[in-house]
């Protein structure tokens, strides 16, 4: 099954796109692919041997999946919420500022609240936290669906 991700590209005014065999990645075959977008839109990283690690994420979808999964212990669910911030442009505590900040770093920030993955992890840490995503339900389908909610606009 190949699955085309269109990116924003500002060098060419228009997208970029992207394909990727979901059934090479899921068994492992497909060993890297990073997919990064400009003006802080990451989009999403797709880590060694089929790990999934969203860069952006739906947030009621990945609160389900990953923040309440009883496959993660104490200590790695701790983990994992430290490296991704919550989002949320209706956050009644947010500043105009704060909002108009969220609009122009994240388009489409009007669609709901949503999960960002800290830009600064060494790659060490990208592959420990996905190490414990894989153990959860969140599967390349969600993935696929948090890059969708990452290119709406």
């Amino acid at each position: 099954m190949l699955r085309v991700i269109n990116l924003p590209s500002t060098g060419y005014g228009g997208y970029v796109t992207i394909n990727i065999d979901v059934q090479e990645l899921a068994l492992g075959s497909l060993n890297t692919v990073r997919l990064v977008g400009t003006g802080g839109q990451f989009h999403v990283d797709l880590i060694s041997a089929g790990y999934i690690l969203p860069r952006i994420a739906e947030a009621s979808n990945f609160e389900e999946k990953v923040l309440t999964s009883v496959a993660l212990g104490e200590r790695e669910l701790m983990k994992t919420q430290a490296y991704y911030s919550l989002k949320d442009i209706a956050d009644p505590n947010l500043t105009e500022e704060a909002r108009a900040e969220l609009r122009a770093n994240y388009l489409f920030a009007e669609y709901g609240a949503f999960y960002v993955f800290d830009a600064n992890a060494s790659a060490r840490e990208i592959s420990e936290i996905a190490g414990y995503i894989a153990k959860t339900d969140y599967s390349i389908e969600d993935l696929m669906r948090d890059v969708d909610f990452a290119n709406t606009k």
